[in-house]
């Protein structure tokens, strides 16, 4: 009975129901010799809906019948019909009322878990109910049935997950009724988790009191789920006694409860004496984990301790505790960012000399921190060492210390070490040739040059005779040309004044004369991009005193977010997709279109350095230069696999229309193999297994478009592989959608566990291997290995490494994308635009600029201003500064007046001063708020700024902008304001979420129809439109293809 003083208003709620509920017969029923069913609340065809279900019955479940046959036809009959499978529960209070009937733990556990999985609650405990009442056949004599405990601890265990502990408590309470003897400990621990988890933290020491009153011993769960909690609430001192109460007892602390008390340690900046908890674990012989060593060393690293850490791991690998998994990835970043790469690698040497590999990730990271230092030789060596022990580097890394190796000199050493890496496997590509060759034309070796020139002609990487003769001319002219460079610095030496005017090329000399007639030339405008930013600036762009080129890898706009109805043919690559030329070829000004790859912004120099994408054996030599006036960087991101081994090589990504055609083909090519009669059961299970990483839009609509496809339209052509499929969906946070409302992620989970699709919530993945992916539960540090198939990723977007190398030349080295201006400028490049993905907006703060916004208002210098003298000024403050237009809504004030006026208090003819303004204007920059990566935002930016584009030289000659508050006049255009137009949300079953600003949810299969007139609306041509709209019919008439084009 002590539990029940835990919840006052649900101690009276005894599972004292002697008989199910009365159960009232179908009005009419037809003739059969079933007991009638219970009536079931239906919309529409009520009579027609249980004639039909009656009639299935008859056919699949004839009298007298068992429990037996009972589960059977409920497990595999009825819940893979597509419009009774709901009614399990009715059915299954239905069989209870026929006389020569009796159900036992069977078909309970059953029925118990379907109702937990399926989060239908009240039925659950509706169920427990009956079963306190109607005990299990096999309880008929004086024991009860030992299948009691497993049937409700599998029910507690929900209630808990989902934070119904009422409903826990009471199932518990009903339980201990029902079994022999006192309930066991992982019992009590799923309590004690449940309210721990729910912040409950006295009602679960009430718990561990009432277990121990029932003398029930309690183990080291127990213990760790409590002192967990203590940490949780601050409550370090208390957790500290539970644990020696804990050894008190006899009970042996594992990992797990180490690793708490360290943690919390270290939470309360106690480093030295969670180190000495460490090293107590190593007195009692208690097996270190890597989480452990994780927060150790991340922990000091953190606090400044980079030295100690390295000590600590050190010592650890030599008392021989260092779990041979720990990846000490972590140091290494810490101790090379700040240019300590040396200790970096003492500390790798003597953790790989005690048999403690690093992991791929550390050893690069070393790498380029060498690399940095300019210790080219020391990179050199741990490269090779990591070749012999057969850890492979990416290309990148490899062929930037090759050309490294190259500038020190070194070429001979990099051609060794690649002959090294290619008997590992790390093939060389073009790259890796080129900065051989140059390595060796620079120190004019021609022999070893041609070796590999001529390697290159084997490989393939040779594109004509006529590159193959220009390389091989570069290598026979080396000590030419060698000469003639020494030649050139003694002349520039000796002729430091005039002769170095005369030292100049042809190409120089056209580049001046190119810049004497610029005057008279169209300004020159560079768009690096196709997306929806730089699409839809090119689109409105109007003005023709504009010579316009377009860079770009693609020749074709996509409408991206139709991406995952591609992945499953609802509609087709090509009706998504909109050429470039055919959108441009109507302008009023010249544009140049050309296919290639921007791999350099020269900012300094005003150039955009390209290379071509048609043929990638070219390997860089079709590249070129455009020169700019004004540069639009639309160039969108990449995917973030946040470092995670494995993603590059094993997951899909949905970022191109490449990518969706990829996955289909990889969903079919599953299904193919599948079928095939030499493929086991548990083969078929690995391979129909297609897990979703992301819970965000893009992955949500993917996996409901998934299974559609999979349920609507594949199960037809391959019915055998039907009970193999499987959808996972995983998701780092606590809910899927976190950016839609409450309600609308609840939807969408409740949605995805009707439709069977498993949504992993809380879990985070850490590796990705050819056929497991590795997740890390962030409730428990549980690494749980997952069987897949196909792996899509979908996880967010990180920076372009070409962006990146922009970034740290123009000093942005410490942000995670571009940083513009209010009005989409690059800060610190007056003439370079970015748009989309790859930049945000770095919203002023007004409290850096109040002394120059009241030294604006005070026109007549007196220290002091009054109400009169913000007019003039306040609608510019509102408009330079939009969070304070935030500001005043949230507080629900009419203007910026009345916010000063709060701070005069009583007396409003008071003058205002600076303090004043201060005060007002404190809280005011909190308001600020990133603007998402969507397609939303960046069609509006590249629209504004194609607006800006229009009326340049209007706007230079009559400024429209707020007020300079820094400087004298005003801003030449109106600062860009995002305006947030909604979202949408497919869930898939014609149904989707749509949520517009001012907290307005729509839900279902209206919005699904308002989905497709607003995708189709917003589609850039009316071929386009067509197409989309002739495949969204063709889908619903013959359904979606499945053949593998």
């Amino acid at each position: 009975m002590g539990l029940k003083k835990l919840l006052n208003a649900n101690s009276k709620k005894a599972l004292q129901i002697s008989t199910p509920p009365p159960l009232s017969p179908i009005p009419q029923p037809p003739p059969t010799h079933l007991t009638p069913l219970p009536t079931l609340t239906l919309s529409g065809h009520h009579n027609h809906t249980h004639t039909h279900l009656l009639h299935y019955l008859t056919t699949h479940l004839a009298q007298p019948f068992t429990p037996t046959h009972l589960l059977h036809f409920l497990k595999s009959k009825l819940h893979h019909h597509p419009s009774f499978t709901h009614f399990d529960f009715h059915i299954f209070n239905w069989a209870s009322t026929i006389d020569s009937f009796r159900h036992d733990h069977s078909t309970f556990e059953w029925m118990a878990r379907t109702l937990a999985i399926s989060h239908r609650f009240a039925d659950l405990s509706s169920l427990l109910q009956f079963f306190a009442s109607n005990p299990c056949p096999c309880s008929d004599g004086i024991f009860s049935c030992p299948r009691t405990e497993p049937i409700f601890r599998f029910s507690i265990n929900a209630y808990c997950r989902v934070g119904r502990l009422d409903d826990a408590v009471v199932a518990f309470e009903s339980m201990k009724k029902l079994i022999d003897g006192r309930p066991s400990v992982a019992l009590y621990n799923i309590l004690i988790h449940g309210f721990v988890k729910c912040g409950k933290h006295d009602n679960a020491l009430k718990v561990f009191d009432t277990m121990t009153k029932d003398r029930v011993k309690p183990d080291v769960y127990t213990f760790n789920i409590l002192i967990s909690s203590y940490c949780r609430n601050s409550q370090f001192r208390l957790a500290l006694e539970l644990f020696k109460e804990m050894r008190e007892k006899g009970c042996s602390p594992n990992v797990v409860s180490f690793n708490t008390l360290i943690r919390g340690f270290f939470r309360e900046r106690k480093f030295d004496e969670g180190v000495s908890m460490a090293y107590e674990m190593i007195e009692l012989g208690c097996e270190f984990s890597s989480v452990t060593c994780e927060i150790l060393v991340d922990g000091l690293c953190r606090e400044g301790r980079v030295s100690e850490a390295c000590e600590i791991l050190i010592d650890f690998s030599r008392k021989g505790v260092l779990p041979n998994g720990y990846d000490y990835y972590g140091l290494m970043e810490a101790l090379c960012g700040k240019g300590n790469a040396g200790r970096a690698l003492e500390v790798v040497d003597e953790l790989w000399g005690n048999g403690n590999v690093p992991s791929l990730i550390a050893c690069t990271t070393l790498i380029e921190g060498l690399r940095r230092l300019g210790r080219i030789d020391e990179a050199f060596r741990l490269t090779e060492r990591m070749l012999k022990e057969s850890i492979i580097p990416d290309s990148v890394t490899f062929n930037c210390l090759l050309q490294g190796l190259c500038d020190a000199g070194s070429t001979a050493e990099a051609n060794r070490l690649r002959l090294l890496a290619s008997s590992k496997g790390l093939d060389s590509d073009g790259m890796t040739y080129s900065i051989l060759v140059s390595g060796y034309t620079r120190e004019g070796k021609q022999k070893e040059g041609e070796v590999v020139v001529d390697e290159m002609l084997d490989g393939g990487f040779i594109p004509d005779i006529a590159t193959y003769n220009r390389l091989m001319d570069g290598l026979a002219n080396a000590r030419s040309f060698v000469q003639r460079q020494a030649n050139v610095i003694v002349a520039m030496w000796f002729n430091c004044g005039g002769g170095l005017m005369a030292f100049s090329d042809a190409r120089q000399k056209s580049m001046y004369a190119k810049s004497n007639l610029g005057e008279f030339k169209k300004k020159k405008v560079v768009v690096v991009g196709t997306g929806w930013a730089g699409t839809s600036f090119l689109k409105e762009l109007k003005n023709p005193s504009y010579d316009v080129h377009v860079v770009s890898p693609r020749n074709y706009f996509a409408f991206t977010p139709l991406l995952p109805s591609v992945t499953c043919g609802t509609v087709e690559a090509r009706s998504i997709v909109e050429p470039i030329r055919s959108i441009t070829k109507k302008k009023s000004y010249d544009v140049h279109f050309k296919e290639a790859k921007c791999y350099k912004i020269d900012a300094e120099n005003k150039k955009v350095y390209c290379q071509s994408s048609q043929d990638k054996k070219f390997d860089g030599k079709e590249e070129f230069a455009l020169d700019y006036d004004y540069l639009v960087i639309a160039m969108g991101a990449q995917s973030n696999t946040f470092n995670t081994p494995g993603v590059m090589e094993h997951a899909h990504f949905l970022k191109e229309v490449d990518d969706a055609l990829g996955i289909r083909k990889t969903v079919i090519d599953a299904f193919e193999r599948a079928s095939l009669p030499s493929i086991s059961e548990e083969e078929k299970k690995r391979i129909l297994h297609f897990v979703v990483v992301g819970g965000g839009p893009t992955g949500v609509e993917f996996a409901a478009e998934l299974h559609d496809y999979v349920y609507d339209d594949l199960v037809k052509l391959y019915p055998q592989s039907k009970d193999y499929v499987k959808i996972t969906l995983i998701e780092a946070g606590n809910h899927i959608l976190n950016m839609f409302d409450k309600r609308i992620s609840a939807f969408a989970e409740e949605k995805f566990q009707r439709d069977g699709i498993n949504v992993k919530t809380g879990s985070m993945v850490v590796k990705v291997s050819d056929k497991e992916i590795s997740t890390k539960v962030r409730a428990t540090g549980e690494v749980v290995n997952i069987p897949y198939g196909m792996v899509v990723w979908s996880t967010g977007i990180g920076t372009r490494p070409e962006i990146a190398d922009f970034m740290k030349q123009i000093g942005q080295t410490n942000r995670r994308v571009l940083a513009t201006d209010e009005w989409l400028r690059v800060e610190g490049c007056d003439n370079v635009y970015a748009l989309g993905d790859c930049a945000t907006v770095n919203q002023r703060r007004v409290m850096e600029d109040i002394s120059a916004i009241f030294s604006k208002a005070d026109k007549n210098k007196s220290g002091t201003l009054n109400m009169k003298d913000f007019h003039d000024v306040m609608d510019d403050i509102l408009e330079r500064y939009p969070q304070v237009k935030l500001y005043l809504k949230k507080k629900k004030m009419k203007n910026f007046a009345a916010l000063l006026k709060n701070t005069q208090e009583n007396d409003q003819n008071k003058p205002i001063e600076i303090d004043n303004v201060k005060t007002a204007l404190t809280e005011v920059d909190s308001q600020m708020k990133n603007l998402p990566p969507t397609a939303q935002v960046a069609y509006q930016q590249g629209h504004y700024l194609a607006d800006c584009f229009n009326r340049m030289e209007q706007c230079e000659k009559n400024p429209e902008g707020p007020l300079r508050f820094r400087e004298s006049g005003r801003h030449r255009f109106h600062p860009f304001r995002y305006r947030h137009l909604g979202q949408f949300a497919p869930l898939g079953g014609e149904q989707t979420a749509f949520q517009l600003p001012g907290d307005w949810v729509s839900i279902g299969h209206s919005s699904q129809w308002l989905w497709y007139s607003v995708y189709a609306s917003k589609l850039v041509s009316w071929r386009t439109r067509m197409l989309v709209i002739s495949d969204w019919g063709r889908r619903f008439i013959f359904g979606r293809d499945s053949s593998k084009i």
